[in-house]
C-alpha cells in the first residue's frame, strides 16, 4: 500500500510513500497518494486516528529523493485523488512523468498533458484498460 500523505496521529509518520520497481534495467519509481477529503466521503471511525494531506510536499520531496538518491528513470504517481486535484499536482509539482488517475472516475480517451506530466485515468468498473 502506497500513500505518501496518509499519517498516523499517534505515531506521526505515513505509509509507505514509495518504491521503485526495476524492468529490463528500466528503474521505474512509483508513489502513492489517496483522496486527502476523507471527512467528505467516509465514516470518522475510519480515519480517527489518521490525518491526510494534499500531498503537494510529500510528492516534491518523493521525486527528488527517487530522482537523486535512486536514480529512477521514470516517475509514476498512482494517486486516488481525482482528475481535478491531480491536473493541480502536476501543474505545481515538477518532476511527475505519469499519473494514473483515479477517485473521479472520468473516462479519458486520450492523455492530459499538464506541464511535462501525462495524465490518464480508465472510468470505473473496468470501463477502460488505463
Amino acid at each position: 500500500m502506497l500513500a505518501a500523505n496518509v499519517y498516523d496521529k499517534v505515531a506521526t509518520h505515513s505509509l509507505t510513500s514509495d518504491v521503485i520497481k526495476e524492468y529490463s534495467g528500466l528503474r521505474v519509481g512509483v508513489i502513492g497518494l489517496t483522496y486527502p477529503f476523507v471527512d467528505q466521503t467516509i465514516p470518522p471511525a475510519f480515519f480517527e486516528d489518521m490525518y491526510f494531506t494534499l500531498g503537494l510536499e510529500e510528492v516534491a520531496q518523493s521525486v527528488q529523493f527517487l530522482r537523486v538518491e535512486e536514480k529512477v528513470n521514470i516517475i509514476i504517481l498512482i494517486s486516488h485523488m481525482g482528475m481535478p486535484l491531480d491536473a493541480k499536482l502536476a501543474s505545481v509539482v515538477q518532476g511527475v512523468d505519469i499519473i494514473l488517475s483515479g477517485h473521479s472516475h472520468d473516462r479519458v480517451d486520450r492523455a492530459i498533458i499538464v506541464k511535462d506530466t501525462t495524465i490518464i485515468q480508465s472510468g470505473a468498473s473496468a470501463s477502460f484498460l488505463g
